[in-house]
């Protein structure tokens, strides 16, 4: 199994929407990984496990 698709990623990514929901913020998916727009910013992450609540605020 890759790192990339390892149950703690996954759980990350899980706990990553749910901070998305949270925050009212959307993800779109672009080449090469993830564009995040929040309320007071936009910014692109390869993966949605690497989202953190710091950077939703």
């Amino acid at each position: 199994m890759s790192a990339v698709n390892s149950p703690s990623n996954q759980k990350k990514r899980e706990e990553a929407a749910e901070m998305l929901k949270r925050y009212r913020c959307t993800s779109e998916r672009i080449p090469g990984g993830w564009l995040i727009k929040g309320p007071k910013s936009n910014f692109r992450v390869s993966d949605l496990a690497f989202v953190l609540e710091s950077d939703l605020r």
